[in-house]
């Protein structure tokens, strides 16, 4: 399992409040490297994933009988909404249909901060599924790229698809990570945290979709960005990389759980043991 390290946060007289103007320690996660670890899933984990990849051969065969290109568009808008609805954006499905209507035919538009990071999500997932179908290995600085686009029209699109160069944290206050409710690695682990993501996302020998399941945890985990991660690790790493045309079938995997926030508030923990 990883390990929290133990650091020091020094005061800092540009606080407003005490809490933000004292210093303390705090505990930075370091989660363990996945390219060159052994990972045998348990029982329970390994029936959950067969379970899902059944039901995904399933849903394969049908689409081989039907276009399903209808209901994919829509499950796919369903994804970016619950994925931005975890990070407490919310906006009716209606209006984001009518504001991609009128991109599609050039008409200028007014988007609130709101609006333009869900969009943001949704373009992400669909460069995400476009990329995916190129039967190249996935690079970090693919990575970013589609953070750009899921932070591109928002107020931090100047920092998005750059790997962060100081500490992060999510709770607590704005000045310092004392008390924060989870404290990502430390900015100087974090590019070769990325680059062991991606090449267990090249090179893993487990099933697709447990592939995908824990490259996303280890990327919310890692929290690469100044900013938001959610909506980019709904479709990246993508561990099906040119496998299928992704565009007539995309499961949503964000409606499940969007209710629960407390998802990027832990490190990652998976049901998994050493070989």
């Amino acid at each position: 399992m990883g390990v929290y390290l133990n650091c020091f946060w020094q005061p800092d007289s540009g606080g407003m409040n005490k809490a933000e103007r004292m210093g303390g320690p705090y505990h930075p996660y370091l989660p363990d490297t996945l390219a060159d670890y052994e990972l045998l899933l348990s029982p329970s984990c390994a029936s959950a994933v067969a379970d899902a990849q059944e039901a995904l051969a399933r849903l394969e065969l049908s689409g081989s009988r039907i276009d399903t290109e209808p209901l994919a568009r829509m499950m796919l808008r369903a994804e970016a909404v619950s994925s931005s609805r975890i990070e407490g954006l919310e906006m009716p499905a209606g209006r984001l249909l009518e504001y991609e209507e009128l991109d599609r035919l050039g008409v200028d538009h007014r988007l609130d901060s709101t609006e333009a990071q869900i969009l943001g999500n949704l373009h992400t997932l669909v460069d995400g599924l476009a990329r995916a179908e190129v039967d190249t290995p996935l690079t970090v600085e693919e990575v970013c790229e589609l953070n750009r686009v899921l932070l591109a029209g928002t107020r931090l699109a100047d920092r998005g698809g750059v790997i962060r160069a100081e500490q992060n944290w999510i709770g607590g206050n704005r000045i310092n990570p004392v008390g924060a409710a989870y404290v990502p690695p430390t900015s100087d682990a974090v590019p070769a945290l990325m680059e062991d993501l991606v090449t267990f996302a090249n090179c893993s020998e487990l099933p697709p979709i447990a592939t995908a399941a824990i490259a996303h945890a280890q990327l919310e985990t890692i929290h690469r960005g100044r900013q938001r991660t959610c909506g980019q690790g709904a479709c990246s790493p993508h561990p099906e990389k040119g496998r299928h045309d992704a565009r007539h079938r995309a499961p949503d995997i964000a409606a499940v759980g969007h209710r629960s926030r407390e998802i990027h508030r832990q490190p990652c923990r998976l049901p998994l043991r050493r070989r």
